[in-house]
């Protein structure tokens, strides 16, 4: 590039000089031919116009020669020049390139700064999250959970125990329904075949009596039948046998009759099978309702501790443990690099 300027320099200053050269032989060429017109007829002046003329046209020769050499020289400096054009407009692409890079960059980076501040306002609210102490709140209720845990599973044996003694004695107390119905039936069946005894006295008495009195009692009719007709030597024991059978038939109907309604009627149906029996009405619902489900509250107890410890407890306290560690690292690196 410095050879350039002075080349560029010496093709200018060449060019002034055969341009200065150029005006003087013009006004040269003028004066000459004024004084020719005025003074044809001195032939001094003529001679040194003609002097003069032919040092000018010395001078045009070597101005001449002058403008030859810088033509040459412009010749050689237009390839140059050519070059630097080219590169001018190359260097002037790069430039243009290089802004529009510039542009991107100055708008990636107000991205950047935009995505820094989100950043920054995001930090501050898990920094806000973070001051809430829920580590120590979840640590302290799954460390309170454990013990509640522990408390209930050291009532679960107790509680097992108890539902295996009250099933045995409940399944013991409904084994004994069939022997109560058979019993039931049974005393039905003896009271049927003594109604059905006191029914065929009274028609045998009815038979063997010719009349009978409405009011007193077949019984007692036949007792003063009977002693009506004995011989008087008759002693007063047999008297007294036939009053005690007579006593006894007539306490016969109400034993029969209470026992119908105080016994069988008040016993038939809680000890039977029907709906409203003792089965379905108060020992399937405990047995359904209540031993069933103990039971299985017990087992469940079990598989809820070792599923709260497997999947709760034990994930929690790795996962806080982890927090632990990511905290103390975040809280070290913000003390490194003063964030």
């Amino acid at each position: 590039m410095s050879d350039s300027n002075v080349t560029r320099r010496d093709f200018i200053q060449k060019a002034a000089i055969f341009t200065g050269a150029g005006l003087a032989v013009g006004g040269a060429a003028a004066i000459g031919k004024e004084l020719w017109d005025s003074t044809q007829s001195a032939a001094k002046e003529a001679e040194t116009l003609q002097v003069q003329i032919a040092d000018s046209a010395n001078q045009i020769a070597l101005l001449q020669q002058s403008l030859a050499a810088a033509e040459a020289e412009l010749a050689q400096l237009r390839p140059d020049y050519a070059q630097a054009l080219s590169k001018n407009a190359e260097l002037q692409n790069v430039l243009t390139g290089k802004q529009q890079e510039t542009d991107t960059l100055r708008a990636e980076l107000d991205i950047a700064r935009k995505r820094v501040s989100a950043l920054s306002q995001l930090v501050a609210l898990y920094e806000t999250l973070e001051g809430s102490d829920f580590d120590k709140l979840l640590d302290d209720g799954l460390a309170a959970a454990v013990a509640a845990f522990a408390g209930a599973l050291g009532l679960v044996p107790l509680v097992s125990d108890g539902m295996r003694l009250a099933r045995a004695l409940f399944e013991s107390f409904e084994n004994q329904f069939p022997i109560f119905r058979d019993g039931i039936n049974w005393l039905k069946q003896h009271l049927d075949d003594i109604t059905a005894s006191i029914n065929s006295v009274e028609e045998a008495i009815a038979k063997a009596l010719a009349t009978l009195d409405p009011v007193t009692s077949r019984i007692n009719q036949l007792v003063g039948y009977i002693l009506k007709y004995l011989p008087a030597n008759v002693g007063a024991g047999v008297k007294g046998a036939l009053d005690a059978i007579s006593l006894l038939y007539q306490l016969l109907p109400n034993v029969v009759t209470g026992a119908h309604d105080q016994v069988i009627s008040m016993l038939s149906e809680p000890f039977g099978e029907n709906d409203k029996s003792l089965s379905r009405t108060l020992l399937n619902p405990i047995r359904e309702k209540s031993l069933a489900p103990t039971e299985k509250l017990a087992v469940q107890m079990k598989s809820l501790n070792e599923t709260y410890m497997r999947s709760l407890h034990g994930p929690a306290k790795q996962a806080l443990d982890q927090r632990a560690a990511a905290l103390k690292e975040i809280a070290d690196f913000r003390a490194a690099n003063q964030v």
